[in-house]
């Protein structure tokens, strides 16, 4: 750390070497580490109480998550055809 600190305006040796096995220096290290252990998961689950609030109940969005089914409710699609830019037709599909 003292290096990190110090040691980079003074000019000192760098500590760290690179290997083919270890190409990140301890602070990247733990830095990643972090990541992968504390950022990375509450990312993922807020992600899954942003989904679960984006719907009529708590549960409908989780359960396909789960089960990998889903109801799909009759979906209605408003039509319009178009011939050269003028509307010819409106309708529910």
């Amino acid at each position: 750390m003292h290096y990190y600190l110090i040691g980079t305006f003074t000019e000192a040796p760098h500590p760290y070497r690179k290997t083919s096995q270890a190409k990140h220096n301890p602070l990247q290290t733990l830095a990643y580490l972090f990541f992968k252990l504390v950022i990375s998961p509450v990312i993922w689950a807020s992600a899954h109480v942003y989904m679960a609030t984006m719907d009529k109940s708590l549960m409908s969005p989780i359960k396909p998550m789960i089960t990998g089914y889903e109801d799909l409710e009759d979906q209605h699609y408003l039509v319009i055809i178009f011939f050269n830019g003028i509307t010819l037709d409106l309708f529910w599909w």
